[in-house]
C-alpha cells in the first residue's frame, strides 16, 4: 500500500503542472455548468412555486361591467370555476416620485400574491408592495407609500403569479420604478374603487374543472352588455352607430379573454428562463464535451507511456483489476479535486448568473445546486475517466506481453509521398504530420471545441449588440397608438395611419400557434422601407424578425390563422426590419382582413351615410394604428394601447444587460479554457515525440533547432484550425441559436463580427505563445540516452 501511494506521488510530481492544468480545467469548466444550471434551474422552480402557491388561474377575462350571478352559474355549469380579481388603477407617490399604482385585492381566490418578506395586509391603512419596485425605491417592512392621497404602511414584499412581467398592459414594456403593484385588504379596495369607478377593470381569472378553454371562450363570447352600462362612453357610440347603419350588433361583454399560456405577463419570465436553460445546456454539452475529451487522450496516454511497466506487471501474474485500480487512482483523485472545486465555484457563481432575476418578479428562491446537479458534477467526470482507463487498460492487455515489454516509438511508417522539391524544414514537418495524425488531429479537435464555445459566448454579446444598435436605428418612430374606436373623421394631426390586424401562424401540425401581426401602410409612410405598392391581396413582405422566427424566404407560402378564418400568404420579399414580427401589405389589403362590421361600425361613429365609399362625407379609411414622431392628442377612451420608443428600446437594453453576465461568463472562461486546453494537448503530444527528439539531439540538432522543428509546426496546425473552425462553429451555433430564440417576437440573427473572429485568432496564437514558451523547457529536458530505450 504504501509502496502504491509513493508511486502515485512520484508519478504526480513528475507531470504535476499538466495534473494541475486538469484540475484547473475541471475547475472552470465544471464551475460555470454547475453555476449556470442551478441558478436556471432555481429561477424555474420559483416560478413553478409562485404559480402553485399563489394558485395561478387558468386564464383571465376581461370585461366591460361585472358579469351576472346567472354568467358566473352558466361558466360553473360548464366545468370551470370563475372568480372575481378586479383592479384599480390610481396615481401614488413612492420616495418622491410620481407613480401609477395598480390596486389589487388581498382576498383573491386565484393568482394570490406570494409573499418574500412580511404578511398580507389586514387594516385599511396597509398594504403589500410588489417586489421590483420595492426593491427601486428601497422599500421594506416598514415603509410607507402614498396610494391616491392615502399613506399605506407596508406589511409585505412580494410577487403575484400572473403579473411575472410587471407591465400596466398585456404585452407591453413597464418601468417598476414607476408602475407598482399594490394589494390591500377588502375593505380598502372597496373605498379605491367607489372614489374612482371607471378606473375599475373588471377581470376574473377562471379555474379549469372539465372544460377546455375554448368552451369557456365560447360561453362567455356570447355575453353581451347593455352598451349604457358600460365604463368607456365609445362602446355605447359604436354600438348606436352600427344599428344605426342597418347592423343588428349586440356588444360583447367580454374584451379580452387570454389563457394563461398565451399571456405574455406570465410566460415571458418562463420563456427567458427556458432560453437560459437552453443557453445552459448548450454550454454544458460544449465544457462536458471539451473535458471528456482532453481527460480521454491524457489517460489513454499515460497508460500508453506506461506499456512497459503494465507490461511487467502483467508477466509477474498481477490482475487487470489490480493494475486498473492503480492506474485509477491518481486520475480519480485530480479528477475529483476539480469536481468539488468546480462544484463550490459553481455554487459561488449562481447567484450572481440569474439572468431573469433583476427583470421579472416571482418568489425569492435559495440558488443552491440541488443534489441531483451535485452529483452529477462529480459523478460524470468520474465515470468518464474510469471509463476511459478502463478501455485503455484493457486494450494494452489485449496485446501480447513481448509487444508491451518492447517500448515503440510515436508514429507510424511514413507515406510514400516525394517532397524532394520542399525546403527541408518544411519537408520535416509535412513528414511528421503525415507519420503522426493522430497528434495533429488532436490538438486541431481540441482547438475546434474551444472555438466552438468561444464563438458561442461572443456571438450571443454581439447579436445582442447588433440587434439593439438595429433597434435604435429602425425604430424611427416615437409613439405607436392602437386605437379600439379610431376617429375617421381625420387621422391625428402628425400622425401615420396604418391597419394593423394581429394573427396566428398555422404550423406544420395545421395548428394556429404564435402570433404576427399584418402591418397594412401606406407607400409614403415614413416609419418602414417596405415596397408594398405592387402586391397582390394573398402576398406579402415580411419583416426580417418573421423571416429568422419561422424560417421563411421569398418564394415561401404562409398560412395565418384570426380565430374563424385562415389566408394563406405567399412571401414576395423580406424587408430589413428585425425590431418585430409583420407581414407588410397595403391599408386596402389589410382592411379585407377585419370583420366588416367593424369598418361598418367605424365609418358610421364618424358620421358617414351607409353604403357611402371611403372618400364620401369626409370620412378618412379606416385605421387602427398610428405612428407619430411626437406625443399625439388622442382620446384614452379610443385607445387600446400606446407605446414609445423608449419603453421598446428600455426592454431590449434591460434584457441585453441581463445576458451580458452570462455571455461574459461564457466568454471568458473559454478563453481560460483554451489556453488550458492548448498547454494540456501541445505538452501531451510533444511528449509522444520523446523518441524523435532524442534521436535529432544524436544527430546533433540543438535544442533551439529542435524545438524550431517540432514545436514552430503546431503554430500553423492552431492558425488552420482556427481558420476552419470559427465559420464552422458560426454555422453550427447559428442554427442552435436559431433554435433558442424561436419564441421570441423578434428576430435576433446570429453573428460573429470581425472584432470576434480577431480576437479568437489572437487568443488561440496568444496560448499557443504561452505554451510555446512552457514546452520548450519538456525538449530542452529530453535526454539524448532516451533513444537508446527503443533499441535492443
Amino acid at each position: 500500500m504504501a509502496l502504491g501511494l509513493r508511486r502515485q506521488w512520484r508519478g504526480f510530481r513528475a507531470t504535476w503542472a499538466r495534473w494541475t492544468a486538469i484540475a484547473v480545467l475541471l475547475t472552470v469548466g465544471l464551475g460555470v455548468v454547475v453555476g449556470l444550471l442551478t441558478s436556471a434551474s432555481a429561477t424555474l422552480g420559483a416560478l413553478e412555486r409562485g404559480a402553485r402557491e399563489g394558485q395561478l388561474a387558468d386564464g383571465m377575462v376581461v370585461t366591460e361591467i361585472p358579469l351576472t350571478e346567472q354568467q358566473v352559474a352558466d361558466v360553473e355549469a360548464l366545468g370551470a370555476r370563475i372568480v372575481p380579481t378586479p383592479f384599480v388603477d390610481v396615481p401614488g407617490r413612492t420616495a418622491g416620485t410620481d407613480t401609477t399604482v395598480r390596486v389589487l385585492r388581498a382576498d383573491q381566490a386565484v393568482s394570490r400574491p406570494t409573499l418574500d418578506a412580511g404578511v398580507l395586509p389586514s387594516a385599511d391603512d396597509e398594504g403589500m408592495v410588489e417586489k421590483l419596485h420595492a426593491r427601486v425605491h428601497g422599500l421594506g417592512v416598514g415603509d410607507t407609500l402614498a396610494v391616491d392621497g392615502r399613506t399605506l404602511r407596508i406589511t409585505g414584499i412580494g410577487s403575484l403569479p400572473d403579473y411575472a412581467s410587471v407591465t400596466p398592459h398585456v404585452g407591453q414594456s413597464g418601468d417598476p420604478e414607476l408602475f407598482a403593484l399594490v394589494v390591500v385588504a377588502p375593505d380598502a379596495f372597496e373605498e379605491v374603487a367607489a372614489a374612482h369607478p371607471r378606473a375599475v377593470s373588471w377581470v376574473y381569472g377562471y379555474a379549469l374543472e372539465g372544460a377546455t378553454h375554448e368552451q369557456v371562450r365560447r360561453l362567455l363570447g356570447e355575453a353581451t352588455l347593455d352598451p349604457a352600462r358600460a365604463s368607456n362612453p365609445y362602446v355605447a357610440v359604436a354600438t348606436d352607430a352600427a344599428r344605426a347603419a342597418g347592423l343588428p350588433v349586440s356588444y360583447p361583454a367580454v374584451s379580452l379573454f387570454l389563457p394563461a399560456d398565451d399571456n405574455p405577463r406570465i410566460n415571458g419570465a418562463i420563456s427567458d428562463a427556458r432560453t437560459t436553460m437552453a443557453v445552459t445546456l448548450v454550454t454544458t454539452v460544449l465544457v462536458l464535451l471539451l473535458v471528456a475529451y482532453v481527460l480521454a487522450e491524457f489517460s489513454r496516454d499515460r497508460i500508453v507511456r506506461d506499456s512497459v511497466v503494465i507490461g511487467t506487471q502483467s508477466a509477474h501474474g498481477t490482475s487487470e483489476r489490480a493494475l486498473l485500480a492503480h492506474y485509477l487512482v491518481l486520475p480519480l483523485a485530480v479528477t475529483l479535486a476539480g469536481s468539488l472545486l468546480g462544484l463550490l465555484l459553481g455554487r459561488a457563481l449562481a447567484p450572481f448568473l440569474g439572468l431573469v432575476t433583476d427583470y421579472y418578479s416571482f418568489p425569492a428562491a435559495p440558488v443552491e445546486p440541488t443534489p441531483l446537479v451535485a452529483l452529477l458534477s462529480i459523478m460524470t467526470p468520474v465515470t468518464l475517466v474510469t471509463a476511459v482507463n478502463a478501455l485503455v487498460i484493457r486494450s494494452a492487455l489485449g496485446r501480447p506481453t513481448q509487444e508491451l515489454l518492447r517500448p515503440q516509438p510515436a508514429g507510424g511508417p511514413g507515406l510514400p509521398v516525394r517532397l524532394d522539391r520542399l525546403p527541408f524544414v518544411s519537408m520535416f514537418r509535412l513528414r511528421q504530420a503525415l507519420r503522426t495524425p493522430d497528434s495533429y488531429l488532436l490538438i486541431a479537435a481540441g482547438t475546434f471545441l474551444c472555438i466552438l464555445l468561444l464563438v458561442f459566448g461572443l456571438g450571443m454579446r454581439s447579436s445582442m449588440d447588433t440587434y439593439l444598435t438595429r433597434a435604435e436605428d429602425e425604430l424611427l418612430f416615437h409613439d405607436f397608438y392602437t386605437l379600439r374606436f379610431p376617429d375617421l373623421a381625420a387621422v391625428p394631426p402628425g400622425g401615420h395611419e396604418a391597419v394593423a390586424v394581429p394573427l396566428r401562424v398555422v404550423g406544420a401540425d395545421g395548428l394556429p400557434g404564435e402570433s404576427l401581426t399584418v402591418l397594412g401602410v401606406p407607400a409614403d409612410n415614413p416609419y418602414f422601407a417596405a415596397d408594398v405598392d405592387a402586391l397582390g391581396a394573398q402576398e406579402l413582405v415580411i419583416s426580417r424578425a418573421a423571416a429568422h422566427k419561422y424560417r421563411l424566404g421569398a418564394g415561401d407560402t404562409l398560412t395565418l390563422h384570426d380565430g374563424e378564418l385562415s389566408w394563406a400568404f405567399d412571401v414576395v420579399d423580406v424587408s430589413d426590419y428585425t425590431t418585430s414580427a409583420f407581414g407588410f401589405t397595403t391599408p386596402e389589403h389589410a382592411r379585407a382582413l377585419v370583420d366588416p362590421a367593424v369598418l361598418l361600425a367605424a365609418r358610421s361613429m364618424a358620421g358617414a351615410r351607409p353604403g357611402a365609399d371611403d372618400d364620401g362625407d369626409g370620412v378618412v379609411p379606416y385605421y387602427n394604428a398610428v405612428f407619430s414622431d411626437q406625443p399625439l392628442d388622442i382620446d384614452p377612451d379610443r385607445l387600446v394601447s400606446h407605446s414609445t420608443r423608449e419603453e421598446m428600446l428600455g426592454g431590449v437594453e434591460k434584457f441585453n444587460a441581463l445576458l451580458s453576465r452570462i455571455v461574459a461568463l461564457v466568454s471568458w472562461s473559454s478563453m481560460l479554457i483554451m489556453v488550458v486546453v492548448l498547454y494540456v494537448l501541445v505538452r501531451l503530444v510533444v511528449a509522444r515525440q520523446w523518441y524523435s527528439i532524442s534521436l535529432l539531439k544524436a544527430l546533433g540538432y540543438s535544442d533551439r533547432e529542435v524545438g524550431r522543428l517540432y514545436l514552430d509546426n503546431y503554430l500553423w496546425l492552431v492558425a488552420a484550425s482556427v481558420a476552419v473552425a470559427v465559420p464552422a462553429s458560426v454555422a453550427i451555433m447559428g442554427e442552435v441559436w436559431r433554435l433558442m430564440t424561436a419564441h421570441l417576437p423578434i428576430g435576433i440573427p446570429f453573428l460573429v463580427t470581425p472584432g470576434d473572429v480577431a480576437l479568437m485568432a489572437g487568443l488561440a496564437l496568444g496560448a499557443y505563445a504561452v505554451v510555446r514558451v512552457a514546452t520548450a523547457r519538456d525538449t530542452r529536458t529530453v535526454p539524448v540516452t532516451e533513444v537508446l530505450k527503443f533499441r535492443e
